[in-house]
Formats: C-alpha cells, structure tokens, sequence
C-alpha cells in the first residue's frame, strides 16, 4: 500500500492553481504551500507534515482520512469544505474563516485555532484535547458527539447553536460566553464557571 503513495518533499509551490483537481495517496513533507487556490479539490488519503500552507483557499474542497501533523495554517478559508476521518496532530489554523465547514469522525490535538470563525458549521463526532481556542465564535453551528478536553475556551463564544451530546471537561472557559436557549444541553465538568457568562 505504502509503495503506491506519492511523496511530494522540500517544494516551494506557493501561488499556485490547484482548483477542481483530485488529491489521492500522497505525502507532503516540509512544502510551502502558502497563497494558493485549492477551491472544490478533494484530497483522499493526504498526509501533510510539517507544511505550510497559510493564506490559501480551500473553499469547497473535501478531505477523507487526511493527516495534518505539525502544519500551519494562518488565516485560512475553508469554508464549506468537508472534513470525514481526519486527524490534525499540532496543525495550526488560527484566524480562519470556516463558514458553513463539516467535520465529522476527527481529532484535533494540541491544535491552535484561536481567533477563528465557525458560522452555519457542522461538527459532528470529533474531539478537541488539549487545543488553544481563544476567542474563538461558534455561531448558529450543529454540535453532536463533541467532545473538548483541556483545551483553552478563554473567551470564546458559543452563540445560538444546537448541542447535542457535547462536553466540555477540565477546560478554562474563564470569559467564556455561551448564548441561547440550547446552551443548557452542554455538560461541563471539572470547569471553572465563576467568570464564565450564560444568556438564552
């Protein structure tokens, strides 16, 4: 199986066009992948490692059993785009944009998405453990079997979502806003809530 994958190592292919292509059974190692446009492509069995691909444009696109491990990803768009089956290991993607975004069957450890923006997204079945999430807004998203742990909510906003099977344990959710009539679904266990701000 490994002897049919493609390793792409050590390219610089920054500003490129790889909209509307297919990805399948490959690696990219220590490539800079910064201000390209990978809008509508769909990645399968994609591994990234220690990649950069900051600045680009993934609206669209669908990755299945992909793995981020050590990437970075500043001020990304990926929204619209559907995750299933991915593992983001150390990947920062802080300051995205991930509107109406789907994530389902994931995991994200010791990931940075401070700052970023999930409107009208779908997260289904995915964990997030020990994540930097400050401040960021989850707005009008659909939660389900969700679960943070000991990640950093410090004054992130969950605003007018659906939850449903999600848990939030030994987190700092210091400055934390948490608004609308479902927010009450959420189990919070081993949490500071003293500074930690509830509205419907």
């Amino acid at each position: 199986m490994s002897s049919n994958r493609k390793i792409i190592k050590n390219k610089e292919l920054n500003e490129k066009d790889f909209s509307n292509q297919k990805f399948l059974n490959q690696d990219f190692q220590d490539c800079l992948l910064k201000w390209s446009n990978f809008e509508n492509t769909k990645f399968t069995n994609i591994n990234f490692v220690k990649c950069d691909i900051g600045e680009s444009n993934f609206k669209g696109s669908n990755f299945t059993n992909c793995n981020f491990n050590l990437v970075k990803a500043f001020h990304m768009d990926f929204s619209g785009s559907l995750f299933t089956n991915c593992i983001f290991q150390e990947f920062d993607m802080r300051d995205s944009e991930l509107d109406s975004i789907n994530i389902q069957n994931s995991t994200f450890k010791k990931s940075v998405l401070r700052g970023s923006h999930f409107k009208n997204s779908i997260l289904i079945n995915n964990s997030f453990d020990k994540c930097d999430m400050k401040k960021s807004i989850f707005n009008n998203a659909k939660f389900d079997s969700i679960s943070f742990q000991s990640s950093d909510l410090f004054m992130s906003k969950f605003e007018q979502n659906i939850f449903k099977e999600t848990v939030i344990k030994s987190c700092n959710i210091m400055f934390a806003l948490f608004k609308g009539e479902n927010s009450d679904k959420i189990k919070i266990v081993n949490c500071n809530k003293e500074r930690t701000k509830f509205e419907n």
